[in-house]
């Protein structure tokens, strides 16, 4: 699920929902092909991938990507909080 008005409009324009949904931190660029990982090119399981890109020993902000469903739930995630 695309959260976005503009994710929404473009799919509706081309027929064709995105198979993937990717989220990235506004200060990152990604500057090269984006690999899918296996488990989501190859699973019918709705899946959130949160790759290791922190030397801290925090939980990675930068980058996520997903399953329309899942990413739905994970960029809406706050909404579940009490």
């Amino acid at each position: 699920m695309v959260t976005d008005l503009n994710g929404l409009e473009h799919e509706a324009r081309v027929g064709q929902p995105f198979d993937f949904v990717t989220r990235i931190r506004l200060d990152v660029a990604w500057e090269a092909e984006l690999p899918v990982p296996a488990r989501l090119a190859h699973s019918a399981e709705d899946a959130v991938h949160v790759p290791h890109m922190n030397g801290q020993g925090g939980t990675n902000d930068k980058f996520v990507m997903g399953t329309r469903r899942a990413m739905a739930a994970y960029l809406n995630r706050t909404a579940y909080f009490h």
